[in-house]
């Protein structure tokens, strides 16, 4: 559906911004605080908590799935693991 593309773009997005992040984090001088204060940043973002209803069908993914993508994209250096086109549909909600 045009929502689910949506969803896998948006999920994607932070889950590279996770990776960029992590490619500067030394650079930057990320601390642990910093690493988990940015996964929170992804959860904020979240359809459900925008609005407030924990059930919606959005098109930006919800909380627990920005922060999955996000944390895998601090955790690797790979880019094919950001690839939410082929993950299930459970991952990108």
């Amino acid at each position: 559906t045009k929502l689910e593309l949506r969803r896998r773009t948006e999920v994607q997005a932070d889950c590279l911004a996770g990776m960029f992040l992590r490619s500067v984090s030394l650079s930057l001088g990320l601390q642990q605080a910093d690493v988990e204060q940015t996964q929170e940043d992804f959860a904020a973002g979240g359809d459900d908590v925008l609005s407030g209803k924990p059930d919606i069908v959005g098109d930006h993914g919800r909380a627990a799935s920005r922060r999955y993508w996000g944390s895998i994209g601090l955790a690797t250096a790979d880019v094919g693991r950001c690839n939410s086109f082929v993950a299930p549909p459970s991952q990108v909600r």
